[in-house]
């Protein structure tokens, strides 16, 4: 399970599942670490790095 990765309880993780209530940006990052959506990001965009597109996101 994802929860003791993240440091949160399952509850908090269900509520984020159900839209009860919305994680942090740092756990959506985590998340998507833990997913490989940066390793698929990665393959999309290139040459750039986990850092050039952390900085895009962080743009807008």
């Amino acid at each position: 399970m994802a929860a003791p990765v993240l440091g949160r309880s399952e509850r908090q993780i269900r509520n984020w599942l159900s839209c009860e209530s919305s994680p942090v940006i740092g756990d959506v990052f985590a998340v998507c670490a833990i997913i490989g959506v940066f390793e698929a990001m990665e393959i999309l965009t290139k040459d750039q790095t986990r850092n050039d597109i952390l900085e895009r996101i962080a743009q807008g």
